[in-house]
């Protein structure tokens, strides 16, 4: 992960934890297994992200 990845994530890891930990009480699962499914949807949303702003960009 590059480190704006990085930076954004370390900005926003409150919200992300209480709300890992609260899906994963919800579901009754693991709050790594929830963890791991939003690392990935995020990974997934900055992709998309960068690509449009190098769309804007150009």
């Amino acid at each position: 992960m590059d480190a704006k990845k990085q930076e954004l994530l370390l900005e926003m890891c409150p919200m992300i934890t209480a709300r890992v930990m609260e899906d994963a009480n919800l579901k009754g699962k693991a709050p790594s297994e929830v963890a791991i499914k939003y690392a990935e949807a995020f990974e997934l949303i900055y992709t998309v992200l960068e690509s449009m702003a190098k769309a804007v960009d150009s």
